[in-house]
């Protein structure tokens, strides 16, 4: 699930055409979220 959450973000970032830092803060959060799951 973890990975398929992964590439729709990375998908959402290409059409979004988000800058590497705008990608990196999203990344980050959606890593602590995943953590608060776990």
């Amino acid at each position: 699930m973890y990975k398929q959450a992964h590439v729709k973000l990375l998908q959402r970032i290409q059409v979004n055409q988000y800058t590497q830092a705008e990608a990196a803060v999203v990344c980050g959060m959606t890593l602590l979220r995943i953590n608060d799951v776990l």
